[in-house]
């Protein structure tokens, strides 16, 4: 979950930080099947390359605050 008072930014820096987890996640899980990055953030993200590429869901606080 990420807090950020404008919609957050998946810099190629930040970018390598979620492969390795998801590198990670899978190599101690041992799986085989796909992983889905789903990123709670507030106010969403900058659909760039680095977002494109990962992110699979989005939820920003309109939808987790929806009535």
């Amino acid at each position: 979950m990420k807090f950020s008072i404008n919609e957050f930014i998946i810099d190629k820096k930040y970018a390598a930080v979620l492969r390795n987890k998801i590198g990670n996640f899978k190599a101690i899980t041992n799986t085989k099947k796909a992983i889905f990055l789903t990123m709670k953030i507030t106010y969403g993200i900058v659909n760039n390359d680095n977002a494109m590429q990962l992110v699979s869901n989005n939820l920003s606080m309109e939808v987790l605050f929806e009535k």
